[in-house]
């Protein structure tokens, strides 16, 4: 099980050339440029996902980056948790890259005791290429050799019973009770009077702030604390309306479009005319944001006449 990516696709496309050489040559210094030691944005990480298809097809120079670039992200200060191209080294290498994903994770474990990073599937992603016997056998052995991969060996999460916490504490929540305690976490309201009280004067020396806003935005919002999508989700039809109220009387593209994220699981109440407007807003994602919401109206629309 792999990280959904446009790469494999790309990849596909790029074997159907007459000049596979070509391409590879200019995308592999292209990645070069761009990705360092970290991934940043969507290209960066579209650029590694393709390095990662050719280092599965045996090309040395992609491989020794794959590797390189795994090991490096565990020596950074700000690491993200997902630890890009175990997968790739794991269909590399078969069970020794496994080997070598897992004892990386348990050094890893070790020195900073933090378990919360995006280690899952790994396991099941090898078990499913060579066989659950083959990398069980292989695993036991290893384990009892090997202090680093028996420490993620032993972890709770991995272990086949196990069952999050999370789920046991609401396990017996009927779906009303579910409702009331997300909007009771997530309300609407607040977050929108919040939002729009929200001084932007913080970000604007922001290097993504200054060259894209919205998508600047729309980004920091999918966190903490803006999540209007998922507040959207749970919100009673009074608070959709005061969200898509207040949505519309702003005059800041930027917030209205931050403001439509409440919608992305949601119909709209009703479509004004300064949404058609957004359609023609120079601002990058406003048009995105506005089509995306008409469009969900849409269909709810048909759903609803059939």
């Amino acid at each position: 099980m792999r990280a959904s990516s446009r790469a494999p696709w790309l990849f596909f496309l790029l074997e159907q050339t007459d000049d596979m050489d070509y391409y590879v040559l200019r995308i592999v210094e292209r990645y070069f440029e761009l990705v360092q030691d970290r991934i940043k944005n969507d290209t960066q990480h579209q650029l590694f996902s393709l390095m990662c298809e050719f280092a599965e097809r045996g090309a040395e120079k992609a491989k020794a980056e794959v590797y390189r670039f795994f090991d490096r992200q565990f020596e950074i200060e700000d690491k993200d948790g997902w630890f890009y191209g175990k997968f790739s080294i794991v269909a590399m290498d078969g069970i020794p890259g496994l080997l070598y994903v897992l004892e990386r994770f348990g050094r890893y474990i070790k020195d900073s005791q933090n378990t919360s990073f995006a280690y899952s599937c790994i396991i099941e992603c090898a078990e499913e290429q060579f066989g659950k016997e083959e990398v069980q056998t292989a695993l036991k052995t290893e384990a009892e050799r090997n202090e680093y991969i028996k420490i993620f060996l032993e972890l709770p999460e991995i272990q086949p019973d196990y069952v999050d916490p999370r789920v046991l504490k609401y396990e017996n929540e009927t779906n009303e009770e579910r409702r009331k305690r997300n909007r009771m976490e997530k309300p609407l309201r607040e977050m929108v009077d919040k939002f729009l009280a929200d001084d932007f004067s913080m970000y604007q020396n922001d290097e993504k702030f200054v060259k894209n806003p919205v998508r600047f935005l729309c980004s920091w919002t999918s966190h903490a604390p803006y999540r209007f999508d998922v507040a959207g989700i749970w919100a009673e039809e009074n608070d959709l309306e005061y969200a898509y109220q207040k949505m519309c009387k702003t005059d800041e593209p930027i917030r209205k479009a931050v403001l439509l994220k409440t919608f992305e699981d949601q119909s709209l109440p009703k479509v004004e005319t300064q949404l058609f407007e957004l359609l023609d807003s120079d601002m990058i994602l406003c048009p995105y944001r506005a089509f995306g919401a008409i469009s969900r109206l849409r269909l709810c629309l048909r759903f609803a006449m059939v």
